[in-house]
């Protein structure tokens, strides 16, 4: 019986995968462009605050406030809420494209980690676009009040640990708003799918 479930089965290399998921979001490239977008607005706005209350710390003294780490909260929710929406509307999108890879024998985590790959791919190109823009955005907003010179009291490993830290962020959003999508298109049996109408 373990036999038969595995002929039949094909396997994906990850290179295959990867060229999958390239040409998805190839394919819908407006959609991953407002996926992106979440991403990297979320993680600028939380780089922002992140350095502006670094050269705080360093300059004057004052901690981070608890109504900044609401507002990231705040943030994160509206880009994982939007990351959520763009991908069980790209799952509903494919429904007839699921259908035929798992009619061609692919197994469930194929389709499972198409999904997170797609997704982590997109939050890494955000979060590294919006680690970018937020730290230009805090230079700008300290160069502008006549701060700039306070740049220099935070040390670099600081200014690392924050671009880590969006870089880490951006991955997780991504992952944690594609799991019930990525699961829900990997459980769709290919007779169901091909019976939808989108």
């Amino acid at each position: 019986m373990v036999e038969e479930r595995k002929y039949g089965r094909i396997s994906f290399p990850p290179i295959e995968l990867f060229r999958l998921v390239i040409l998805n979001i190839r394919k819908r490239f407006s959609r991953s462009i407002l996926t992106m977008l979440s991403v990297l607005l979320a993680i600028s706005f939380m780089v922002v605050i992140l350095t502006l209350s670094a050269v705080n710390r360093a300059a004057a003294g004052k901690e981070f406030e608890a109504y900044q780490f609401w507002l990231i909260f705040v943030a994160f929710l509206v880009a994982g809420l939007g990351i959520f929406n763009s991908l069980l509307i790209s799952v509903a999108e494919r429904y007839r494209e699921i259908a035929t890879i798992k009619t061609l024998g692919a197994a469930d985590r194929h389709i499972l980690f198409l999904y997170l790959i797609e997704s982590l791919m997109i939050g890494v190109i955000g979060g590294v676009l919006g680690v970018l823009i937020g730290l230009g955005l805090g230079v700008g907003l300290l160069a502008a009040f006549g701060r700039a010179a306070d740049l220099g009291l935070v040390p670099t490993w600081e200014y690392l640990s924050i671009m880590g830290q969006g870089l880490l962020y951006a991955a997780i959003l991504s992952l944690v708003s594609t799991i019930y999508p990525s699961y829900h298109a990997s459980k769709m049996s290919p007779a169901e799918a091909f019976r939808v109408e989108v």
